[in-house]
């Protein structure tokens, strides 16, 4: 089953997919072979083949098998890959099809091994490479089983324009609430996330940090649930539920705890933007949640608002994430990414994409100023594709509404 090419929506979506596997093919070789300093005399290629862990999924010199979340991440790094590869470069959903797409992640990871052998700092192995396989096969799986269901969604053209926008702010808001998503029943980790919960509620003390952003996105799903029609009063329910669902939830991740000033501020927004709506309809527009989005941007970017001497800005993308463990690393690129495609699609215009790459800058570059936050060109990376993310589904998701069909409507 192949999917036509000859309309203005499939060669919009399927753009997007190409463009969406070669960036992960660049994000994928630039997380495999960082940093770039290579040593390719003998000694130290003989010496990195000597440690190169040459077992699958067992660590010999730890004498156990790997690292979890070290094999969940190189797992997670190429379920890309095979999500958009397999949408843009072939829809056959033949057993055999798909599991080419592990062969295919295999033989890409274990070149990515090899050329790591160049590298000392980096450590070789079959596992790594096994692992980017399985991701690779895992993304092609899910293509395969609802890619066509996902694309629709995203354009709009699955469920009508306000449903779709709807759902996809509240997975936005729940996949942000639950990274890095590191679910765990660690009941000793539960027991303590409950007495810190006890001991300081509200936390005082604590910066707010990412709450502001939070915040903006449930007063834009207040926002949106005020312009229902009251018979849609499941849908306005589980807008009011969702911060009160979510926010114990994050007992089960174990790079995060509960808190009773978040469930607060994420009530008041849902409360704000349905109350706002309300009483002021003209306030239900994209630019109000467009500038929403910007002030909690800022917000959230500022904090703590203690400012001192100016610290170094880091020119290298992506380097802070070198020496952070995975889940920290996971959680910040993915909010990142989230909130500025949010941005984005509040606002569908490509030089909107120039705007957040401004706003980002002009954030890094306050933050040299506040000795609590990193300065880097990494969030600056981080806006501009989140905001083309963001403006390009955004863009897909009116040209669907224009041509009235959705992706599975173009198969043949």
């Amino acid at each position: 089953m192949r999917m036509s090419t000859d309309h203005a929506l499939p060669n919009r979506l399927f753009g997007l997919c190409r463009i969406g596997f070669y960036l992960s093919l660049l994000l994928f070789f630039y997380g495999t072979l960082f940093p770039f300093t290579f040593d390719l005399s003998y000694q130290g290629l003989s010496e990195a083949w000597s440690n190169a862990g040459r077992v699958p999924y067992w660590d010999t010199a730890r004498g156990r098998i790997h690292s979890l979340p070290d094999m969940a991440s190189n797992v997670l790094l190429t379920v890309p890959l095979g999500f958009f590869g397999f949408l843009r470069f072939g829809q056959k959903r033949n057993r055999l099809r798909i599991a080419g797409w592990f062969v295919s992640g295999f033989l890409l990871g274990l070149l990515s091994e090899i050329v790591q052998l160049g590298i000392a700092s980096r450590l070789s192995g079959i596992t790594d490479a096994l692992n980017n396989g399985l991701g690779m096969f895992l993304g092609a799986f899910i293509a395969a089983v609802c890619g066509s269901k996902i694309l629709d969604l995203l354009s709009g053209s699955l469920f009508d324009k306000q449903m779709t926008g709807f759902l996809i702010l509240a997975a936005i808001v729940t996949t942000t609430m639950l990274l890095p998503l590191d679910f765990g029943l660690d009941v000793s980790h539960i027991k303590s996330s409950i007495k810190a919960l006890l001991a300081n509620p509200w936390e005082s003390g604590i910066p707010i940090d990412g709450g502001w952003i939070l915040m903006a996105e449930f007063m834009l799903i207040g926002g949106m649930t005020g312009t229902m029609k009251r018979k849609q009063k499941k849908l306005i329910l589980f807008a009011f539920l969702l911060p009160v669902m979510l926010e114990p939830a994050q007992l089960l991740v174990e790079s995060h705890a509960p808190s009773v000033r978040d469930l607060a501020m994420n009530i008041a927004g849902v409360a704000g933007g349905f109350v706002s709506v309300r009483y002021i309809p003209c306030a239900a527009r994209p630019i109000t949640g467009f500038v929403l989005m910007n002030i909690a941007l800022i917000a959230e970017g500022l904090g703590p608002y203690h400012f001192g001497r100016p610290s170094r800005f880091e020119w290298i993308p992506l380097v802070e994430y070198y020496n952070q463990t995975t889940g920290i690393a996971l959680n910040d690129a993915l909010s990142g990414i989230l909130s500025y495609a949010l941005l984005a699609a509040l606002w569908p215009r490509w030089a909107v994409i120039l705007w957040a790459a401004l706003l980002a800058s002009a954030i890094e570059a306050t933050q040299i100023f506040i000795p609590a936050r990193f300065a880097g060109i990494t969030d600056v990376v981080i806006a501009a594709i989140g905001a083309w993310a963001g403006c390009g589904l955004a863009k897909a998701n009116i040209s669907a509404a224009e041509n009235g069909m959705g992706i599975q409507d173009y198969q043949k």
